[in-house]
């Protein structure tokens, strides 16, 4: 009988264990970031790129190990070239905040909000303030 009551509290803190690392607002920010975005507005105080400069835009967020995950995002302009970005990105423990790390050794620190299939990303760069509004692809 003790064996199966130690059994039992051993199960017990077990599932307590598991849902209260679910509920890590890092971990839930990084699964609902996970897979294609398509950019549906990109502004640098508050101009419009998209349709102008930028003919579309879209990001993937591979898979969050708990630490970090790949990223890719595509940039097609106007006039016809492309450019391709990699790298690695972060999330804060509150799951509010994106650190991106280029491949060429480069970051920038984002302002993440996820609602449902809505992302939006906040940022500031030498003064200006660069607002990305995506939708799951």
């Amino acid at each position: 009988m003790k064996y199966l009551m130690n059994t039992v509290k051993a199960i017990f803190f077990f599932a307590v264990a598991i849902s209260l690392t679910s509920c890590n607002p890092e971990r839930i920010a990084a699964r609902n970031l996970e897979g294609d975005w398509d950019a549906k507005s990109y502004t640098i105080d508050g101009e419009e790129l998209i349709g102008f400069l930028v003919s579309s835009f879209d990001m993937e967020f591979e898979e969050y190990d708990g630490e970090e995950g790949d990223f890719e995002l595509r940039v097609f302009y106007a006039n016809g070239t492309s450019e391709n970005f990699t790298g690695e990105y972060s999330l804060n423990t509150d799951g509010d905040e994106l650190d991106l790390k280029y491949s060429d050794g480069t970051t920038e620190e984002w302002d993440l909000t996820l609602e449902d299939d809505d992302l939006e990303l906040e940022s500031n760069f030498n003064g200006s303030l660069y607002i990305i509004k995506a939708e799951r692809d």
